[in-house]
């Protein structure tokens, strides 16, 4: 399969695609979690960023990349997924300059899975840093496999491997084979609290008493509070770092 990597500020009518997208390759839930009001950021300012892979012989979308360029201030902590959907944008704002890119959201379309699309997003991101003089990219990696093991700890989960000594998660995997390492854990990283009914459109199920839920395509379980009408569902993410020269 041939693809080419485009940004949206070259082919910014693919951005009328990202929300079918988003839909296939994410729960519903997960489209609450704050990430659509940093999205006017992300195809604004930040559009250079922004990837769509395309197949050359179709002109067909087979995914998209989302990054945001942020300061780190040296031996700081990594930022909450959240915190930097909404830092960034701040940070540019205020005219600071960033250091390294990180990359929060990709996606690909299950026909062109295993084609080697995730191989050359890192390869554009890294093109892109180096570029810009950026000292790394540091990546919010939500592990593809958790969801089928959501009462495993992170901490724990992280340090699976293979027989052959790989990771476990095929996710962390391509990071570490594509030249990351792995840097430290994020936890709360991405916080959605909302109403049980809303929890229950969302999931498909019924929460009838309080107490922590396994939820399809959750990485933890949720927490629902029928008292206060709420259900907290508290995600972590495992950051992942590339140096750059």
């Amino acid at each position: 399969m041939e693809i080419q990597v485009v940004s949206h500020k070259e082919r910014p009518e693919f951005s009328g695609r990202l929300s079918e997208l988003e839909g296939e390759s994410f729960p519903e839930f997960l489209l609450h979690d704050g990430f659509d009001e940093c999205r006017p950021h992300l195809l604004g300012e930040f559009a250079r960023y922004q990837l769509y892979i395309v197949d050359n012989v179709g002109g067909n979308l087979l995914g998209a990349a989302n990054a945001l360029p942020y300061f780190r201030q040296a031996d700081e902590p990594l930022p909450k997924f959240q915190q930097l959907l909404t830092t960034a944008p701040e940070q540019f704002r205020q005219g600071i300059v960033p250091n390294v890119l990180c990359p929060v959201q990709a996606m690909v379309i299950d026909d062109a899975r295993g084609s080697g699309v995730s191989d050359r997003i890192i390869s554009a991101y890294k093109d892109l840093a180096s570029a810009d003089s950026l000292k790394a990219i540091c990546v919010p990696v939500r592990p593809t496999l958790k969801p089928l093991y959501p009462l495993a700890p992170i901490e724990r989960y992280v340090t699976w491997t293979r027989e052959n000594g790989e990771k476990f998660d095929p996710w962390l995997r391509m990071q570490e084979r594509t030249g990351a390492e792995f840097t430290e854990i994020a936890c709360d990283s991405t916080v959605i609290t909302a109403p049980v009914s809303d929890w229950e459109a969302w999931t498909g199920m019924r929460f009838p008493e309080n107490g922590e839920y396994v939820i399809q395509g959750g990485h933890v379980p949720l927490v629902i509070d029928c008292e206060n009408d709420t259900g907290r569902y508290s995600e972590p993410h495992v950051w992942y770092t590339y140096q750059l020269g």
